[in-house]
């Protein structure tokens, strides 16, 4: 297992983890293209390497609704991209739980 791998399985196991949940950046049309295609690659690898099941769900248009919310709070985007990176990641996990337990309630 190489380094990324096993700082990934170290990661994981650290937390009650079930599932890993894995933005999948689609295309307007909601076509894979080549960066969908890398995304369901890492996927397989935390499968098949790692043995942690992976759910893909759509980032579209996740970034900028993470950068819209920080132009409105006046803070410029190209000095708080990994901030960005994590509102759009809680953006995708949020619309995941919200797919998977719509009729929970």
């Amino acid at each position: 297992m190489d380094g990324f791998a096993s700082r990934l399985q170290e990661a994981l196991s650290e937390f009650q983890i079930t599932r890993v949940v894995m933005g999948l950046p689609l295309d307007l049309r909601g076509s894979e293209g080549d960066s969908a295609q890398l995304a369901r690659q890492l996927g397989s690898l935390i499968e098949q390497e790692l043995g942690w099941p992976v759910e893909y769900m759509d980032e579209r248009f996740s970034t900028q609704m993470a950068d819209d919310g920080f132009r409105r709070s006046g803070t410029r985007r190209s000095k708080h991209r990994a901030e960005i990176d994590a509102r759009a990641a809680a953006i995708i996990l949020q619309d995941w739980l919200d797919y998977r337990y719509k009729g929970d309630s």
